[in-house]
């Protein structure tokens, strides 16, 4: 009975040394994409995405929403293209990650819900990305059933983070893919457009 215990204490254990050390990756994930984001290196960014996944890139063109699956990030030639990447004015790595509900942009003040700093809500599902490919496919043009279980599941494996920043923001998602963190998904929408 003794040794009995002693496993399943192990098990305990080891689980609670697993979910601690992703966490640690998730945190080291967030401030590796942020810092290079901010630093404006390409190099770095496209280093921290998964090569069978690339980065896609979700945006309003016109009244509907839309994504695009690209091979890394470009800062001469963004994506979409009309709309150049804002820069983050602070130094994010000074600032700790709030694990809890993501700000609001709220349209009728123009600011932020939430005050200046770097959110992550590790306990909602996003399911943006799976909304507007739903949504494409329906009225735009056919994505086969297997590329859109493709995307539900990376959705599934993600979080969505949220910089605010005094004058602009920075949204983004990691996803957890084969026991490591990689930058997937960057929301370009523009707050409040049509």
């Amino acid at each position: 009975m003794k040794s009995l215990y002693y496993i399943f204490l192990f098990i305990g254990l080891s689980s609670m040394a697993q979910k601690n050390n992703s966490h640690v990756l998730l945190e080291k994930i967030i401030y590796k994409t942020i810092k290079a984001y901010q630093a404006r290196d390409e190099k770095t960014l496209n280093t921290l995405t998964n090569k069978d996944v690339g980065l896609i890139f979700i945006f309003k063109r016109g009244a509907h929403d839309n994504f695009s699956d690209e091979k890394n990030i470009s800062f001469k030639d963004p994506t979409p293209e009309y709309l150049p990447y804002p820069p983050l004015s602070y130094n994010a790595t000074k600032r700790k990650i709030k694990f809890e509900k993501l700000p609001d942009f709220d349209c009728s003040t123009e600011t932020w819900t939430k005050p200046s700093g770097i959110y992550c809500n590790t306990l909602l599902l996003d399911t943006t990305l799976s909304e507007i490919v739903e949504s494409t496919h329906k009225y735009l043009y056919e994505i086969p059933e297997n590329k859109r279980k493709e995307y539900k599941a990376l959705e599934q494996k993600s979080h969505k983070v949220v910089v605010v920043d005094e004058e602009s923001e920075f949204v983004f998602y990691v996803t957890f893919i084969k026991n490591q963190w990689y930058l997937t998904i960057i929301d370009r929408f523009e707050s409040c457009s049509a």
